[in-house]
This record gives C-alpha cells, structure tokens and sequence, in this order.
C-alpha cells in the first residue's frame, strides 16, 4: 500500500449526511470544498497516491459528470463502482469496495507503517479500521462528529484520530447550522485486544 491511496471517500454517505443537515438536496455550492479537504488533511497526514473518492455506478448520470471533472482536477481519482457479494448481505458497493481495501490493509505485512484516512460515517467501517490500529497502523476518520456512528466515535478510545469536515479541515465556505462546536477532547488509555477485534470483524461481517 505504498503507491497506492489511502485516503477513501464514501461520496453518498457524506452526500445523504449533508443532506440531513441541511434538510433538503445540497446544491453543489453547498457540498464540500474537496480541494480544501485534501489541502487541510496534507498538513498532518502523509497522503500516499490519488485520494480515492468512491461512488455507486448504479447513480453515476451525466449530471455527475461536472463533479466528477473537479474532483479530479483537485487530484482525487473518482471509482464508480458496483460490485458486491464478498460481504454477506451488503448490497452497497462503495461499502463494498472500501471495505476491500481496509481488509487488504490490515493484512498488509507493512500494516503496523501504514496510514489510512477514511471519510465516512457508517458503523461498518469499524471493525477494519480497528484491525489497522491492532496492527500498529495510524487511522484518520473524518466526516461530521455528531453524525458519527458510535462505533467510529468509540475508535477515539484505541487512537483513532477523528477530524471534523467543516472546523478542522476547512471543508466549507460558509458554516453549517450544526449542533456541534469544537470542543476540547481527551485522549482515552484503553484500546481492545487483538482477539476482541477479530471477534468485532467476524461479528460484524454475519450481520451484513
């Protein structure tokens, strides 16, 4: 994974997320400044390739072409993807295709150098991402704090680094009408075991 990115997007994750919070469509002034959020997260994260931002193919219309073209003229690569199977009873594919590679990370033999960053808000990604942390690995979950599934808000325990798209990464023009406020935080001791975490992965995978 030293060529390859690691920094992956769930698009209509953060999209439906967005939306929530503003309570209707956003309009494309008014979705994240991705450029930006590259831009911020670089200052303390050590981007490896193109970040990865991942879409559903079964939604990817010529109305998506114009975000398509800016994403990769901000140096994102845009997958629209729309295979699924490997995880029982997942029928999303971009879950599907950032799972694979958070599962090929965490059996990396470099896993214990290796960085990854996430921007998503699913419970599903934990158990992965927790996997990265047993082995050594750093991991960076950003997204909308109060909108976090608790088990991302609970990685914060084992290390997990967790920064906010619109106050720690910049990602908007003009602010958002959240709840959230940045807040002084601390840091936690404890962190799970290995078995725990494969327990969690194994757990996690008969649910899908």
């Amino acid at each position: 994974m030293t060529s390859a990115s690691n920094f992956f997007v769930d698009g209509p994750n953060v999209d439906g997320v967005l939306g929530c919070i503003l309570g209707r469509c956003p309009l494309p002034r008014e979705r994240p400044r991705w450029d930006e959020i590259k831009r911020h997260l670089s200052r303390s994260f050590s981007l490896t390739g193109r970040p990865t931002f991942v879409l559903d193919q079964r939604h990817f219309t010529p109305q998506v072409y114009p975000f398509h073209r800016f994403l990769r003229t901000a140096g994102y690569e845009c997958r629209p993807v729309d295979k699924v199977g490997r995880y029982p009873g997942n029928d999303d594919p971009v879950d599907e295709f950032i799972l694979d590679r958070l599962l090929d990370a965490a059996n990396a033999p470099e896993a214990g150098r290796i960085q990854v960053a996430l921007c998503g808000h699913d419970h599903i990604y934990a158990p992965f991402l927790a996997a990265i942390m047993a082995s050594g690995g750093r991991v960076v979950i950003c997204g909308f704090r109060e909108e976090l599934s608790p088990a991302l808000l609970d990685l914060e325990g084992c290390k997990c680094e967790i920064l906010d798209l619109e106050h720690d990464l910049g990602g908007f023009t003009n602010p958002l009408r959240r709840p959230y406020r940045p807040v002084c935080r601390f840091a936690v001791s404890w962190s799970p075991s290995h078995s725990q975490i494969q327990r969690s992965i194994t757990n996690e995978s008969g649910k899908l």
